[in-house]
């Protein structure tokens, strides 16, 4: 069936390499907002650029920025008051009053957004949001404004008229408009479509017998419908399958089947019988369309997270999750074409491998996130025949099926192997896991352009989970050993998060086929493999639960990096704008949640790479209140220095040290000029240091006035290496 479908797929997980050189060039500030930064007086800040020549617009700021106000609201409009100009708010650039976002367990605001509005509609993706610490003190900003849609005329339809479309629109495509529980209820939204600013009524419509809700996006001008999502999550424990938009809940058992039981038996061919979770035996819908039947006694599988089904009929799959794989003179499944296996039990493997591994992965993915938004049976397609890759697609091209599916190819029509089979690998079947159930939740970095920052994110979190999920960085070894020649994949995995990958060395080392921008699969190991490190150094339940949590607080686009239009001049500053940002949230999330001992654990590993922790991407840490902080790192790749910056205050006392190991020379400093004369701090005593150059301390550094200030640690040979460093504040 798959074959005779136009798919859109969200992320593709197997690509053709290219290489070529880039170059990058990076804008300034203009003369106003230098200005304007000056009124700031002596607040320490970290900039970054936006990197178009002569715009000057400021991204993102950090650092301790003296404002005015008795709470965060208040704070974060007198920010973008005095100082929205930097983030090019003018006159025409119309925003919101501020709004708290997310708080913390104590009450106090985490994170403020400043919408930006169109007509009175909140403009997704845009506007200005702010960080506040624990102590209410803003730890830093980020922004991006349009202008783009400013010149639009008021919303043409009216909330009630776009109601009403909205019903008609659902009845036309047969739905009882007596049926209607709660609602409509319109939104106003405004959104970045391709011809430009829209102004759109999101309609809310919820329906019962049964119950399901939808959202009708209506044009605020037109009154045409834009689209109908379906935002159906059912009740854990129960699974719901929707066809031709009736729902139809079941309660869920274990069934038994045979399947890989982990990625090493899946390396030796080696299945095993076990329970299939979250299953249902019943038959929920008689017959389908388009010729084929979805039933359990049919051979498709359906449950709490998933219905398998196969792209051919094969009506020999008549045994459904009840078999086994054994015959008498016990064949393995890497037997070829000749094997005394029969064609429709292997493909009746792939059907209960790929049901075992979804449900395990969204059993996972429960727990991780505290619930999921794809709680309920999405469709998987397997033996997808001659497609020679593996995704999740967020558009429902299968009719009767809710939006989003995901399928896994099947080439062995091609190459006379049964095993050249994308389903057959575990830790890809968890990768596209993970962007179908992120998508579902409206982290949606796969919409995006290819080969841009927020691909290579959305890439490099899927990598992640994959891999902690399954306790090996290699994603895709199954695929690489039985279909490597086939696929012309090099090496023992598609992609290995334990292999450091450095920014900005290893930017270029891959583009992409169509776009020649670094490709997003490649490119997303440097993130990637930097989540791999943090896992390393914080163990996997502080690593799973903190990248969890933070997800949401990470860019939303390129755009909420300040890059709404990425192109080969400003992709590497485009780059390290997301993954700094991304990087800062994870980390207030684990000093925050975990503590400085896990932080100065995370911060080590996330320096390794180069995401932070450079001259324009120093994490900040506040010890106005007095730190201690153990770190270890390494120097990697043209990675010759680390910077933190530290919020000091008037009366403390510093202590540093950094030890190199190995041999690894080093060095410490605190401060633009290091040693006695740099303004605010007294050195009491000097640097020590040994003959061999591989420690460094200082000693009693009084501050006399408050800021921040930025520690150094280097590497003078500049030939790499591992350190630990300590940071006391008193």
């Amino acid at each position: 069936m798959l074959s005779r479908l136009a798919i859109v797929a969200s992320a593709l997980l197997f690509v053709v390499p290219a290489t070529s050189a880039q170059t990058v060039r990076t804008g300034v500030l203009d003369g106003i907002r230098r200005a304007q930064l000056a009124e700031l007086g002596d607040a320490a800040y970290e900039l970054v650029i936006d990197a178009m020549p002569g715009r000057g617009v400021v991204r993102a700021l950090s650092g301790p920025v003296a404002l005015q106000g008795g709470d965060a609201i208040e704070r974060s409009a007198d920010l973008v008051t005095r100082f929205g100009l930097l983030f090019d708010v003018t006159a025409d650039v119309h925003l919101s009053a501020p709004r708290v976002q997310s708080e913390r367990s104590d009450g106090s605001a985490r994170r403020v957004h400043v919408a930006q509005m169109v007509q009175g509609f909140a403009l997704e993706g845009h506007g200005v949001w702010l960080r506040f610490g624990a102590d209410g003190r803003l730890i830093g900003a980020q922004g991006v404004v349009s202008h783009a849609g400013q010149s639009l005329t008021a919303a043409q339809i009216d909330p009630e008229l776009a109601e009403q479309i909205a019903l008609s629109h659902l009845a036309a495509l047969g739905h009882d408009p007596d049926a209607v529980l709660s609602g409509p209820r319109a939104r106003p939204v405004a959104r970045l479509l391709a011809q430009g600013v829209a102004l759109i009524w999101d309609v809310d419509v919820v329906s019962h017998s049964p119950l399901h809700p939808r959202t009708v996006a209506v044009d605020a001008h037109t009154g045409a419908v834009l689209g109908v999502r379906d935002a159906f999550q059912s009740a854990a424990g129960e699974g719901t399958y929707s066809f031709e938009d009736t729902d139809t809940t079941f309660a869920t058992r274990n069934g038994k089947g045979s399947y890989y039981k982990n990625v090493k038996r899946a390396l030796k061919s080696k299945f095993g019988n076990g329970k299939l979770r979250e299953l249902s035996s019943e038959t929920v819908i008689p017959s389908g369309g388009d010729g084929f039947v979805v039933s359990a006694e049919a051979g498709d599988l359906f449950g709490r997270f998933a219905h398998v089904f196969d792209d051919l009929s094969f009506s020999v799959l008549s045994e459904s999750f009840n078999f086994s794989l054994s015959t008498d003179d016990g064949d393995p499944l890497t037997e070829d074409w000749d094997s005394d296996l029969s064609l429709a039990t292997h493909q009746l493997f792939d059907h209960v491998n790929t049901y075992h591994w979804i449900t395990q992965s969204a059993l996972y993915h429960d727990k991780v996130f505290d619930g999921i938004a794809t709680d309920y049976a999405i469709p998987v397609v397997v033996n997808a025949e001659g497609v020679f890759n593996a995704f999740y697609s967020p558009t429902a091209v299968i009719p009767g099926f809710p939006d989003g599916f995901w399928a896994f190819g099947d080439f062995d029509a091609t190459t006379c192997d049964t095993m050249d089979d994308f389903s057959r690998d575990p830790t890809i079947v968890t990768h596209e896991y993970n962007h179908g159930v992120l998508n579902k939740a409206g982290v949606a970095w796969g919409d995006e352009p290819l080969d841009t920052p927020a691909r290579m994110v959305n890439e490099a979190v899927a990598d992640y989970f994959s891999g902690s999920f399954h306790r090996d960085w290699c994603t895709g070894p199954v695929l690489a050993l039985f279909s490597g020649d086939d696929l012309a994949i090099e090496g023992e995995c598609v992609r290995d998060l334990s292999a450091a990958r450095i920014f900005p060395d290893n930017v270029f080392d891959v583009l992409g086929a169509e776009t020649m921008l670094p490709e997003e699969h490649e490119a997303g190991l440097i993130l990637g493999s930097t989540l791999a490190e943090i896992h390393r150094a914080v163990k996997q339940k502080v690593a799973d639960a903190s990248i969890a949590a933070s997800i949401d607080s990470w860019p939303a686009s390129n755009a909420a990096a300040g890059f709404p239009v990425v192109d080969e001049d400003n992709v590497q500053d485009a780059m390290e704008a997301f993954f700094s940002m991304a990087m800062t949230s994870l980390l207030d999330e684990i000093g925050t949640t975990f503590g400085a001992k896990r932080l100065g654990r995370a911060l080590g590993a996330a320096m390794m790479n180069g995401v932070v922790g450079s001259a324009t991407t120093a994490y900040t840490i506040d010890a106005g209140e007095g730190a201690k902080l153990k770190l270890k790192s390494e120097f990697r790749g043209s990675i010759a220095a680390h910077a933190i910056d530290v919020v000091l205050a008037e009366g403390q006392s510093v202590n540093l040290s950094i030890k190199g190991k190995q041999g690894t020379l080093v060095d410490v400093a605190l401060g633009a000029t290091p040693g006695d004369g740099t303004p605010g701090l007294v050195f009491t005593q000097e640097k020590k240091t040994n003959a061999k150059g591989t420690s460094a301390s200082f000693a009693k550094i009084e501050v006399t006035i408050a800021g921040t200030y930025r520690i150094s640690f280097s590497n003078p040979g500049a030939e790499g290496g591992a350190y630990s460093a300590n940071i006391r504040v008193k």
